[in-house]
């Protein structure tokens, strides 16, 4: 099947987000078996299945400590505390071994760096700390882990205190720290959104079920639609903005399929608009309250690109004096919310002497690394490769993605592909789609090494793909992958 096939062919398969089964969100509604509710005993089931060759639980092979302690936490958790909790003491017993040897693992500038760390990584630790602690399986060098993060997570607390968590809020998509104890900081008559959920996240609906109103009906809906096919849950449910956008991105970067498939694009982008904010613009769901500023300047680019008349401010709304952010209290600055922001200027028109365009240009050109790490992806070729499309027109950026570029090059496996810890597919379609963009508009890439990764891609675009992005654990959206892949093929056959 061509290429251009395959693309149409994932247009139409575009929903509410297909996300892949995450350990974690799984993990809570497994606790839910309490009830005798299906959906508990098939997550359950789910976590056996799951369980990885070393007991932990997580993204595997890829490999990020706080991914597999959250994960591991909540399976053993979830398992000891199952009413046949008996079927599953091997399972158990692995998974506090598994802890153990993570606690052991784990390194202070590690846990505590903010821009590596999973999403609420030092609030939500406590919480399932506590229960695993009154369990009796929670390992003393996991408590270690504890210590190095108790600090983070009671400045923050403190920051939270006279913040209720509700819907209109960040925190409510993490609602579960609040666990048992701090049940007070939940606005309980404002915390669910009208599809039935808590922040569209199935781990902080399954809490509130547990924790704090189990005959809530529309809760319950909700987590019967969000369930994927092989009994587990995704890290979010719906998605549907987020996919969108990301995959009209990719695909997008095609020259020819801009313009072949537009009418494709226009048509899904029309669910953007129709949900678009005056104020704060989109986030990854329009079925909810919460806004982003990643999600908003990626689909303030694309709106106008394809014919969608929506105004500038919700993107300038996230500008604060030194970088644009994600979430209002947001701890860290996240690069690639700054680079799509870039993106979206530099596709508007923007140019260098606009104020904003040159704050961002002076937080990524004056960052202490080449490569920093970025929260919302476990690899530096995701915020590289976006780097270098995004900063492209911008003839000040040239030297410096120069020097991005050479890296991707020199990070170039034996055998074709691109990875930080293996060779993927994921990272292989970045780097290529990076040199590819590069090639058509600069020039000076080896077309060797292009061809290289084109092959190894090729051979391998259907095998397995690692989790690699990064909220409460990693997850992987399976479409916004698949249109990074068939766009990486497409721009090399194009070169």
């Amino acid at each position: 099947m061509h290429l251009d096939t395959q693309a149409k062919k994932l247009l139409g398969q575009l929903d509410m987000g297909c996300i892949a089964s995450t350990a974690y969100d799984t993990a809570w509604v497994a606790r839910l078996a309490r009830f005798g509710h299906p959906l508990g005993e098939r997550a359950l089931d789910w976590l056996l299945v799951h369980q990885n060759p070393d007991g932990s639980w997580g993204s595997w092979p890829q490999f990020v400590i706080h991914d597999h302690i959250m994960c591991t936490l909540a399976a053993v958790v979830a398992l000891a505390e199952a009413p046949n909790a008996r079927r599953y003491q091997r399972a158990i017993q692995r998974g506090v071994q598994a802890l153990s040897i993570l606690g052991g693992k784990a390194r202070q500038e590690e846990v505590v760096d903010v821009n590596r760390a999973t999403v609420g990584f030092e609030m939500l630790l406590p919480t399932l700390m506590d229960e695993a602690r009154a369990l009796g399986i929670l390992p003393s060098k996991a408590e270690r882990v504890l210590g190095l993060v108790e600090h983070l997570g009671e400045r923050k607390r403190r920051k939270i205190r006279n913040v209720p968590i509700n819907r209109e809020v960040s925190m409510v998509f993490s609602a579960e720290m609040a666990g048992r104890e701090y049940r007070g900081w939940l606005d309980q008559q404002n915390l669910r959104n009208p599809n039935g959920s808590v922040g569209n996240s199935p781990s902080a609906t399954a809490y509130y079920l547990l924790c704090v109103n189990p005959n809530d009906t529309q809760a319950w809906k909700y987590l019967e639609k969000a369930v994927n096919p092989d009994g587990g849950f995704p890290l979010a449910h719906p998605m549907e903005a987020f996919e969108r956008s990301w995959v009209v991105w990719n695909l997008g970067l095609v020259e020819d399929w801009a313009t072949s498939m537009h009418a494709d694009f226009v048509s899904l982008l029309a669910l953007l608009y129709n949900g678009w904010h005056s104020q704060y613009g989109i986030g990854f769901s329009t079925f909810g309250s919460l806004y982003d500023g990643d999600d908003t300047a990626m689909a303030t680019a694309l709106l106008r690109r394809y014919g969608w008349e929506v105004d500038l401010s919700p993107m300038f709304f996230y500008e604060t004096e030194g970088y644009f952010i994600t979430y209002p209290m947001e701890v860290g600055v996240s690069y690639t919310t700054n680079i799509h922001a870039l993106w979206a200027l530099s596709s508007l028109g923007f140019d260098d002497r606009y104020p904003a365009v040159r704050k961002v240009i002076s937080l990524l050109t004056q960052s202490s690394s080449i490569v920093p790490y970025d929260k919302w992806h476990a690899s530096p070729f995701y915020l590289v490769s976006h780097q270098v499309i995004a900063g492209l027109t911008y003839e000040t950026m040239r030297p410096f993605l120069q020097k991005q570029v050479d890296w991707i090059l020199s990070m170039q496996r034996p055998d074709g592909a691109w990875g930080m810890k293996a060779s993927t597919i994921e990272e292989t379609a970045l780097c290529l789609q990076a040199l590819c963009v590069w090639q058509r508009t600069v020039g000076n890439i080896p077309l060797e090494n292009i061809r290289r990764g084109a092959a190894w891609l090729k051979r391998r675009e259907n095998a397995n793909v690692p989790a690699m992005w990064v909220a409460k654990t990693l997850y992987l959206p399976a479409h916004v992958v698949r249109s990074s892949v068939l766009s990486a093929l497409a721009l090399a056959e194009s070169v």
